[in-house]
């Protein structure tokens, strides 16, 4: 209970309250970094109280919080493999910065409704990495039900960038892309004479050669489909799974966009490894279906037509797919029309 009622303090004299983080804000940039965990308790009750209203103190505390945040994510997540902390290095051990990390999220988060243009930079950093580390992607779609109220479109494209997978055929051509500018590197350190390689060239020729042989199609691809399960965060699937729940109870056109996009990803990667997968080779079959609105064409067979029935597929999609059920029953209970609902879903 104390550790609640301390997390959620407010300021006992806003007015002393200001005049302090004035002077901190002064001297922030000449203080070391390991004094941000004791500094950001003090952002923290500033934002309990007012989170929710636009003010130039809070505004600065987001500010700090952001670039804290991303300078960390920087050197605790960097794009090339890497031990070096930098100056946050006497922080204390990954375990600890991490938490901090954690901690400075949820204050840049929660303060979307203030400072929406932070939060949209923030997520952004995210759209052209592939893979980013499980605690933040934790962190950020935890964050789902605020998100998907203040920014529901940036909130779908961090999902679709981390959920959605390189495609069969584009794996297939990059490695073969790969191994021929492999080969021609290795041709080209061949031609080098040996007194004018490099360690690093010298060890290229004496390793065995691994690049070439392009992959088969495994068990793996066809039951992942190009959408990344890998985390855990979808299984078992569940309609209450973030961000579809959250989506589709604030921006539902949002959610179904995501659904359809994740879909259609899977099912062209489907239609691929039936091209690619020599055991399980074969032509794929449309349907095609008349609604009033028009002829729709399909694809899949039975065992991705029980996707929304929690049976095979991947488990993002199932979620997406079994929150969606959830919302068009509640639509429908509200008084919409069944017809209208549908076409909504799949036209």
């Amino acid at each position: 209970i104390i550790r609640y009622a301390d997390a959620l303090g407010w300021p006992s004299d806003f007015r002393m309250w200001q005049q302090m983080l004035g002077w901190l804000f002064a001297r922030l940039d000449a203080l070391p970094k390991t004094l941000v965990p004791q500094i950001l308790p003090v952002f923290e009750v500033w934002q309990n109280a007012l989170r929710g209203i636009p003010n130039v103190v809070s505004e600065r505390i987001i500010s700090q919080a952001f670039a804290w945040l991303t300078s960390i994510e920087d050197v605790e997540h960097p794009r090339r493999f890497s031990s070096d902390l930098g100056e946050w290095g006497d922080v204390g051990r990954r375990e600890a910065l991490s938490g901090l990390a954690s901690r400075l999220r949820s204050l840049v988060i929660l303060s979307a409704g203030s400072f929406p243009n932070l939060v949209t930079d923030y997520l952004a950093r995210f759209s052209t990495q592939e893979r980013i580390h499980f605690e933040v992607y934790q962190d950020i779609i935890g964050f789902s039900a605020t998100l998907a109220q203040t920014h529901p479109v940036e909130l779908a494209a961090f999902a679709e960038a981390q959920l959605i997978k390189e495609l069969p055929e584009d794996t297939q051509n990059r490695l073969r892309r790969e191994a021929r500018e492999h080969a021609e590197e290795m041709e080209r350190l061949r031609a080098k004479p040996e007194s004018e390689l490099t360690p690093l060239e010298q060890r290229m020729l004496d390793s065995p050669h691994s690049l070439g042989l392009i992959g088969g199609v495994s068990h793996w691809d066809w039951e992942h489909l190009a959408i990344d399960d890998s985390r855990g965060t979808y299984f078992p699937a569940s309609p209450l799974r973030e961000p579809f729940r959250s989506l589709f109870q604030y921006s539902s056109e949002t959610a179904l966009c995501l659904t359809r996009r994740l879909c259609n990803h899977a099912i062209t990667a489907w239609r691929q490894l039936h091209r690619l997968d020599y055991d399980r080779r074969g032509t794929p079959i449309s349907s095609e279906f008349a609604f009033p609105w028009g002829t729709q064409t399909m694809w899949g067979g039975t065992r991705e037509y029980l996707w929304g029935r929690g049976w095979w597929g991947p488990q993002a999609i199932k979620c997406a797919l079994h929150a969606l059920d959830s919302w068009a029953f509640e639509q429908i209970e509200a008084g919409a029309e069944p017809d209208e609902v549908i076409r909504r879903i799949i036209e």
